[in-house]
């Protein structure tokens, strides 16, 4: 990934509210995307669920307050003190009041800082119930719930993870910032690079930003090969072939966001690779830590090399789509 590419960081609710306001390290990530050098993004039903939390918040202290003032008025009248003195009179915010000033509060926080919400998307619901009621539960859901009913509490993260899932589609590189773990999972899945810790975020924006990363970037070792050993001459003009089998078992796998084996197996049988080579593939993918074996399907571990990956199947896949047959794999 070039280092000058400004990086997307997807904010769930989960790690808003462990932030807040306060904390001094995403307030480093805020500067950053009010400079423009960092693009922070926020699902609206993230963006909603920080808004309520904070005002259910405000809306609370007033409701004791006003508790305690109605309890003092209706024994005053009885008090031998109290008793004597004029009516109280106690003037608060209506919870309509609150919940309006914290809408302004936070459209204004999110114009200050650059803050981008992504509203809900027209099929948003539609997948989210794909998803709940499949036969096949899909993440953010939990799959080893006991029932609907224990899943429902994942119904919002699920409009988050659709954002989410959005945003990867535009071939875009995703980072997330993510403390829960059911959605951390679901984005780890389909490619994104989750932190947990704003800290985490900034290390590796400062790692970036280096002048010694910034020139490795641009460096590639010499193979050996190219040093002039016959014997690795040999071998790599032999593995070619290999190569272009692991290049596209794994832009299929990125492509596709990590889809089931058997349905990994049968994309790339349509375009024109036997289960035997893509399985072996696969593996070598996988000792090599490009990729990640569940056990059920295979994750791209390296966004960025993802995205490269991607590019380079970018025909077979229009192929596939458009049910041509394949020069061949």
């Amino acid at each position: 990934m070039p280092v000058s590419r400004m990086r997307t960081l997807f904010v769930d609710t989960s790690s808003l509210r462990d932030a807040g306001f306060r904390n001094p390290d995403f307030q480093k990530l805020l500067l950053r995307s009010k400079a423009k050098t960092l693009r922070i993004v926020v699902a609206e039903i993230a963006w909603e669920e920080w808004r309520t939390y904070m005002r259910d918040t405000e809306c609370a202290k007033a409701l004791a307050l006003r508790r305690q003032f109605d309890e003092l008025k209706g024994s005053a009248a009885l008090n031998r003190i109290l008793g004597r003195l004029p009516p109280p009179a106690l003037a608060l915010w209506k919870d309509e009041e609150i919940d309006v000033a914290s809408k302004a509060a936070m459209a204004e926080h999110a114009a200050d800082h650059g803050i981008e919400i992504i509203p809900i998307g027209p099929d948003h619901d539609e997948r989210t119930w794909r998803r709940y009621f499949g036969v096949r539960v899909e993440p953010p859901f939990n799959p080893t719930a006991k029932n609907r009913e224990a899943r429902r509490k994942d119904i919002p993260d699920s409009w988050i993870f659709e954002a989410a899932v959005d945003l990867i589609a535009d071939r875009r590189e995703l980072s997330a910032l993510c403390r829960d773990e059911n959605l951390a999972t679901a984005l780890l899945r389909i490619g994104a690079r989750v932190f947990r810790e704003p800290r985490e975020v900034i290390a590796e924006l400062e790692r970036e930003e280096s002048p010694v990363t910034q020139e490795l970037a641009q460096v590639e070792p010499p193979t050996s090969a190219q040093l002039g050993d016959p014997l690795a001459t040999a071998l790599s003009k032999a593995l070619d072939g290999f190569r272009n089998h692991e290049r596209t078992v794994f832009g299929f796998i990125a492509h596709f966001g990590g889809p089931a084996k058997e349905e990994l197996w049968g994309l790339l049988s349509r375009a024109g690779m036997t289960p035997q080579v893509a399985k072996n593939a696969a593996e070598r993918l996988t000792l090599a830590g490009v990729i990640q074996d569940t056990g059920n399907h295979y994750l791209a571990v390296d966004r960025p090399l993802a995205q490269l990956a991607i590019a380079s199947v970018e025909k077979d896949i229009i192929r596939l789509l458009n049910q041509e047959p394949p020069n061949g794999i």
